[in-house]
Formats: structure tokens, C-alpha cells, sequence
């Protein structure tokens, strides 16, 4: 079948949190890695919200870090940075309320333009500008 877009209106955060205060420095970072990695190999479920994690992990009195883990289909490269703007907006504010930018226009009329392109335009100026390239480009070591 075809996939499908489902948004509900309440999902359950997955939030986890650890404490890492009692790991002396070099192991401390070593199990902030492989929660990490842990969190990062561990599959979502498409059929089961929600596809983004978050964990909390103390390393300190005040020193803290916060994993993001989400699957690619709710997050892209244009929205991660707009995700990363908005955490450090509410982490800035404290406990002040913070005010988040209103959208420029709401999701539902970027899916519309969207339908509306030329898909079959849009392939060919691809395989154009694909054509020749034989090999995959690594965004990171392997």
C-alpha cells in the first residue's frame, strides 16, 4: 500500500532521563556515547508514535545533555535547524515563558505547492544533474 500521513492530536513524549553525576570524567563521556548509540540504533515504529525520543542525561550539577533522536520522516535538513533554533529559544528563557516565532505559513500550504509541481519536470532536471555520478557521497566516515 501507499504510506499515509496520521497526525494525532496528543502523543505521550518519550522521555527518558539518566544520571551520569557519579562517572568520573572520561566515563562519564564514554556512557553519554554509547547511550547515544544505543539510542540512535534502537528502530522506531511507524505504526506507533511517536517517532522522536529525547533523553536527558545529567553530567554534572549544571551540566547536562540532551539527545534528540528522531526517525527521518518527521525531521529533514531544512527542519532540524528550526528544531535546534526553538530548543535553545526555550532553554534560553529558563523558567520565563518563552516566545517561539510564529510560522511563516502553515505546513498544510507547503504540502499544497508541493502537490502542485511538476513531478516529471522535476525528475528529469534531476537525472541531469545526477547524470555521470556512479558513486554514493558519504556525508560522514563510515
Amino acid at each position: 500500500g501507499r504510506p499515509v500521513q496520521v497526525v494525532l492530536d496528543d502523543v505521550a513524549p518519550d522521555w527518558a532521563e539518566d544520571d551520569l553525576r557519579s562517572e568520573p570524567g572520561d566515563a562519564a563521556e564514554s556512557a553519554l556515547r554509547a547511550l547515544a548509540e544505543t539510542d540512535r540504533t534502537r528502530p522506531f515504529d511507524l505504526a506507533a508514535p511517536p517517532l522522536l525520543r529525547l533523553r536527558l542525561v545529567r553530567m554534572g550539577e549544571r551540566e547536562h545533555a540532551l539527545l534528540v533522536t528522531n526517525h527521518h520522516v518527521i525531521l529533514d535538513g531544512w527542519s532540524v535547524p528550526v528544531l535546534v533554533q526553538e530548543l535553545l529559544s526555550l532553554y534560553a528563557a529558563d523558567t520565563a515563558p518563552a516566545q517561539l516565532p510564529p510560522l511563516r505559513r502553515p505546513f498544510r500550504d507547503f504540502l499544497a505547492w508541493r502537490t502542485a509541481q511538476d513531478h516529471g519536470a522535476a525528475e528529469a532536471a534531476w537525472r541531469t544533474a545526477l547524470e555521470g555520478v556512479t558513486e554514493p557521497t558519504l556525508m560522514a566516515p563510515a
